[in-house]
């Protein structure tokens, strides 16, 4: 799959000119995924004293939900996160919508991988003024939004929680600068060559934020 991510970083900024968006609208490119959490328990390396074995708390429950995050790539570089009980395509309708109303005079482009759950373009279901750009399959090294899981997993690691109400707490908290700085949203994105190719795009004449 090497081969299929190196020609669609090579190609991005054409995919993007295809989509034909027009000229009037501005255009808010977001790059987007869903992150599964749960009760049972997430253990990691830790810091401990010397010679001596550190335990963290362990608990097997069943429960769990999942968090879906898109990250914006220039413009305001904002960032959305909702809580989901479940993934399917009411979820990802639901959710699509969110990303439509932060701005609902702009064309919004989605990055997104080919879970069966996610639409592909043309789908009624996607909001009209929502375009859809499809990863290459088993690439996830090509959307940064899947560093959120990292968080995610700092947020809750080595704990235990009893509901995931609570967990959604931890996880929120840890996520709360994405929604309230761009600047946090910028540096999880980084300066590679998804930046590169949008600043591409934008200097040919699609106008973003």
């Amino acid at each position: 799959m090497a081969a299929h991510s190196d020609q669609f970083k090579r190609t991005r900024a054409r995919r993007l000119w295809e989509l034909k968006v027009p000229r009037e609208k501005n255009v808010r490119i977001w790059t987007m995924d869903e992150h599964c959490y749960g009760l049972i328990s997430h253990q990691r390396q830790c810091w401990g004293m010397r010679r001596v074995r550190p335990h963290a708390p362990y608990r097997t429950k069943y429960d769990w939900g999942y968090l879906a995050t898109a990250l914006e790539i220039e413009g305001k570089d904002e960032g959305l996160c909702v809580f989901f009980p479940a993934v399917n395509k009411e979820v990802s309708e639901c959710f699509l919508e969110q990303i439509s109303k932060t701005d609902p005079e702009a064309v919004h482009v989605v990055i997104q991988d080919q879970a069966g759950f996610h639409f592909k373009t043309g789908a009624g279901e996607v909001p009209a003024n929502v375009l859809l750009l499809p990863l290459p399959p088993y690439s996830p090294e090509l959307n940064p939004v899947e560093r959120v899981g990292s968080l995610i997993r700092t947020a809750t690691g080595n704990r235990v929680y009893t509901s995931l109400d609570s967990m959604e707490g931890a996880i929120e908290k840890e996520l709360r600068p994405f929604w309230t700085d761009p600047k946090r949203v910028r540096r999880l994105v980084g300066d590679s060559w998804i930046r590169t190719q949008v600043n591409v795009i934008s200097n040919c004449g699609i106008a973003h934020y």
